[in-house]
């Protein structure tokens, strides 16, 4: 099931693969993933227990992300050109830290999503 979950997240965020810059790629990914968790809860919490964040279906969802925050890094110019290793599992913290706060009253929704938009970029790099 957990697999399967994964594998409905990636086509969701897939679905943007070619919007430019990556920049508002990034904004779409965030804000689907953020959709996705929502939606399905329950879903959420069964990927991101640790035995199923490590399945071949979440490494094609990090490598997704990781393929955008390299082109968006090609696209801009940065301090520092290269993101950090590992900034796709970053971002998936940060929403996943994120949507828990909102599901226990400490965030509202509109915050949640403004925050992790926000910081979505600074973690990456962009922002």
């Amino acid at each position: 099931m957990a697999s399967q979950a994964w594998e409905s997240f990636r086509r969701d965020l897939a679905r943007h693969d070619g919007l430019k810059p990556q920049r508002a790629r990034l904004a779409a990914l965030t804000a689907d993933a953020i959709d996705f968790a929502l939606a399905n809860p329950h879903l959420w919490d069964l990927m991101l227990e640790p035995k199923n964040a490590r399945c071949r279906h979440a490494e094609r969802v990090f490598k997704l992300v990781d393929d955008m925050i390299l082109q968006a890094h090609r696209e801009e110019t940065l301090n520092d050109p290269s993101p950090f290793y590992r900034s796709a599992q970053a971002w998936l913290a940060l929403l996943a830290g994120m949507v828990r706060l909102y599901r226990i009253g400490t965030l509202s929704e509109d915050v949640l999503r403004k925050f992790s938009a926000e910081f979505a970029g600074k973690i990456i790099g962009l922002a």
